[in-house]
């Protein structure tokens, strides 16, 4: 991995070694695509080392699933299912399992954590954002009254009454 910086915005290049060991430069997608490909074979997790950081990396399947959750919060269809047939092409019993033994919640409730976490800092960062755009951001499309009611039963307080605990804090 190479670090660069233009226009003050850093941009990575990933380099991966081809099947005729030459590099190539690949972009997020097709490394989750290629991650993906080598942990379905090894069935454990991959090993990699950061030259630059001298670190050495493990990543579990486990690890992708997350990683794939939090880029695609958004995607009102994110459910175990579609990871499995659509991105893993893995069993979804197996998937599930292995989920909840390696994180210790199931694959559901984290994506909901995931939900309100992002939700919270959308609402943290902006006081003035619409409860329906958090909605759509996070994956509940135009349903912001369901959101609402998820918000809430998490939290303990409607988006609405979040935000106004929020203003609040920062007027003391």
């Amino acid at each position: 991995m190479k670090f660069s910086l233009q226009n003050g915005k850093i941009k990575l290049k990933i380099e991966v070694l081809n099947e005729f060991n030459h590099y190539i430069n690949v972009n997020k997608d097709e490394l989750m695509f290629l991650l993906i490909e080598l942990l379905k074979q090894n069935k454990t997790c991959v090993h990699f080392k950061d030259d630059m950081l001298n670190h050495q990396h493990s990543l579990s399947i486990t690890d992708l699933m997350k990683e794939y959750v939090i880029l695609h919060l958004n995607d009102e269809t994110l459910t175990l299912k579609k990871l499995s047939s659509e991105v893993f092409y893995m069993n979804r019993d197996y998937l599930g399992k292995l989920f909840k033994k390696e994180t210790g919640v199931n694959f559901t409730q984290y994506v909901l954590n995931e939900r309100i976490k992002k939700a919270k800092k959308m609402l943290e960062k902006s006081k003035q954002i619409k409860i329906q755009k958090v909605a759509k951001c996070i994956g509940y499309g135009n349903n912001s009254y369901y959101f609402s009611k998820v918000f809430k039963k998490h939290t303990g307080f409607s988006p609405r009454e979040y935000k106004s605990m929020l203003l609040s804090s920062e007027s003391d």
